[in-house]
């Protein structure tokens, strides 16, 4: 019945509180508690202030519309330029629709650090902005190494090795670590514990072994005594 649904509505775990992520959700939050809803995990100090998408004025100059939005957003449209920078709003516009917990989910999945975060605005500047370096040509991420001064053997340099720069730059992992991190995490490696060196070398042998017949790895566990 009504008072069912009224106290599900109650519930901070409901699908009506994680609706409230969104801009649209805590407007209808906001009109159901002005008509006498009970929800007390409705905030209004506590809500975010929304990310609003910009509103394209019909017959306007698309060309302004796109540099306005990636001012607004951070995107560097002069170096992606146009179709690379849209591609990268369109993700950014993906990313702002997801609450906070799925994006740090997202985050961790990239290996990006999260502790110190809360706000969805910082998740979503951390995801833009590897996205960023990962979009971007060879000529403009050795522009942007040379930019913040960071040291590389441009005549040996990949793409990768100058994304790695980057991403050690600012402090996070290199894209080959956080890789291994994710692969050792699946297999129940503890990286925390052992250190990154000695997870890689269990991960080697982990691979070794799973890439073995039966017979082999029989042969493996009378030599360990298993």
């Amino acid at each position: 019945g009504a008072s069912a649904i009224a106290g599900e509505w109650a519930d901070p775990a409901s699908a009506l509180a994680k609706a409230a992520d969104s801009q649209h959700g805590v407007a209808i939050c906001r009109m159901l508690r002005a008509f006498g809803a009970d929800l007390p995990w409705l905030d209004d100090a506590a809500v975010p202030t929304p990310h609003e998408e910009p509103v394209e004025v019909e017959g306007g100059d698309l060309s302004v519309d796109l540099s306005a939005r990636c001012e607004k957003e951070g995107v560097p449209l002069e170096s992606l330029g146009s179709v690379l920078a849209e591609s990268v709003l369109k993700e950014c516009a993906t990313w702002w629709a997801l609450s906070s917990k799925d994006l740090r989910i997202e985050c961790k999945s990239k290996d990006l650090p999260t502790d110190d975060y809360v706000e969805k605005g910082d998740f979503v500047r951390l995801l833009r902005q590897v996205r960023v370096w990962e979009v971007m040509t060879f000529d403009t991420l050795q522009a942007e190494c040379l930019k913040l001064g960071i040291p590389v053997a441009f005549d040996f340099a990949t793409k990768e090795t100058l994304e790695d720069a980057l991403r050690q730059h600012h402090g996070f992992p290199t894209k080959g670590e956080a890789h291994t991190r994710v692969e050792c995490e699946a297999r129940g490696i503890p990286v925390s514990k052992v250190g990154p060196e000695q997870a890689k070398e269990i991960l080697g042998t982990a691979r070794q072994l799973e890439a073995s017949k039966v017979a082999e790895l029989k042969e493996v566990y009378k030599r360990w005594g298993l």
